[in-house]
Protein backbone atom coordinates (compact mmCIF):
# COMPACT_ATOMS: atom_id res chain seq x y z
CA UNK A 1 0.00 0.00 0.00
CA UNK A 2 1.09 3.38 -1.25
CA UNK A 3 0.66 6.66 0.64
CA UNK A 4 0.24 9.24 -1.94
CA UNK A 5 -0.64 12.64 -0.74
CA UNK A 6 -0.23 13.54 2.81
CA UNK A 7 -1.00 17.15 4.30
CA UNK A 8 -2.40 18.52 7.50
CA UNK A 9 -5.87 18.14 6.28
CA UNK A 10 -5.91 14.98 3.80
CA UNK A 11 -3.82 11.38 3.56
CA UNK A 12 -5.00 8.98 0.74
CA UNK A 13 -3.63 5.65 0.59
CA UNK A 14 -3.05 3.64 -2.71
CA UNK A 15 -3.22 -0.42 -3.41
CA UNK A 16 -2.36 -1.64 -6.90
CA UNK A 17 -3.94 -4.70 -6.98
CA UNK A 18 -6.20 -7.46 -9.93
CA UNK A 19 -9.58 -6.53 -8.47
CA UNK A 20 -11.92 -10.16 -8.71
CA UNK A 21 -14.14 -11.29 -6.13
CA UNK A 22 -11.15 -13.14 -5.06
CA UNK A 23 -9.40 -10.53 -4.31
CA UNK A 24 -11.35 -8.41 -1.80
CA UNK A 25 -10.18 -11.21 1.09
CA UNK A 26 -6.94 -9.92 0.31
CA UNK A 27 -7.68 -6.28 -0.02
CA UNK A 28 -9.72 -6.33 3.31
CA UNK A 29 -6.70 -7.93 5.09
CA UNK A 30 -4.25 -5.37 3.62
CA UNK A 31 -6.57 -2.48 4.58
CA UNK A 32 -6.82 -4.21 8.33
CA UNK A 33 -2.70 -4.39 8.70
CA UNK A 34 -2.61 -0.80 7.77
CA UNK A 35 -5.12 0.50 10.35
CA UNK A 36 -3.02 -1.50 12.90
CA UNK A 37 0.07 0.34 11.77
CA UNK A 38 -2.05 4.16 11.71
CA UNK A 39 -3.32 3.11 15.20
CA UNK A 40 0.54 2.44 16.55
CA UNK A 41 3.63 3.12 14.59
CA UNK A 42 2.16 5.65 12.11
CA UNK A 43 0.12 7.18 14.11
CA UNK A 44 2.65 10.62 14.55
CA UNK A 45 1.72 10.77 10.74
CA UNK A 46 -1.60 10.75 10.40
CA UNK A 47 -2.62 12.64 14.09
CA UNK A 48 -3.96 16.07 12.69
CA UNK A 49 -6.37 14.51 10.14
CA UNK A 50 -9.80 13.55 10.69
CA UNK A 51 -10.64 10.06 9.83
CA UNK A 52 -13.28 11.36 7.40
CA UNK A 53 -10.00 13.01 5.09
CA UNK A 54 -8.06 9.42 5.25
CA UNK A 55 -9.53 8.23 1.65
CA UNK A 56 -8.64 4.47 0.96
CA UNK A 57 -8.09 3.39 -3.16
CA UNK A 58 -7.62 -0.11 -4.90
CA UNK A 59 -6.32 0.48 -7.97
CA UNK A 60 -7.56 -1.82 -10.10
CA UNK A 61 -4.92 -3.50 -12.36
CA UNK A 62 -6.76 -4.96 -15.23
CA UNK A 63 -10.10 -3.28 -14.63
CA UNK A 64 -12.81 -3.85 -11.88
CA UNK A 65 -13.98 -7.46 -12.24
CA UNK A 66 -16.06 -7.57 -8.80
CA UNK A 67 -19.71 -6.94 -9.96
CA UNK A 68 -21.58 -4.57 -7.88
CA UNK A 69 -24.48 -7.57 -6.75
CA UNK A 70 -21.77 -10.02 -6.00
CA UNK A 71 -21.62 -10.71 -1.95
CA UNK A 72 -17.96 -9.64 -1.88
CA UNK A 73 -18.25 -6.14 -3.02
CA UNK A 74 -20.93 -6.01 -0.62
CA UNK A 75 -19.02 -7.38 2.00
CA UNK A 76 -16.03 -4.41 0.86
CA UNK A 77 -18.59 -1.71 1.17
CA UNK A 78 -19.47 -3.01 4.64
CA UNK A 79 -16.08 -4.07 6.05
CA UNK A 80 -13.92 -0.64 4.64
CA UNK A 81 -14.29 2.63 3.52
CA UNK A 82 -12.05 1.13 0.38
CA UNK A 83 -12.40 2.75 -3.13
CA UNK A 84 -12.50 0.83 -6.09
CA UNK A 85 -10.68 3.44 -8.50
CA UNK A 86 -11.56 3.71 -12.22
CA UNK A 87 -9.12 1.35 -14.70
CA UNK A 88 -5.05 1.56 -13.84
CA UNK A 89 -3.33 0.55 -16.90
Amino acid sequence: MYVLEKNSEMAFFLEPHSCTPKDVDVILKKYKWLKGKLGRELSDMISDISEDNIKYYWIPIGGNDIPKHVPQYRRLCIESPIVIAKKFS
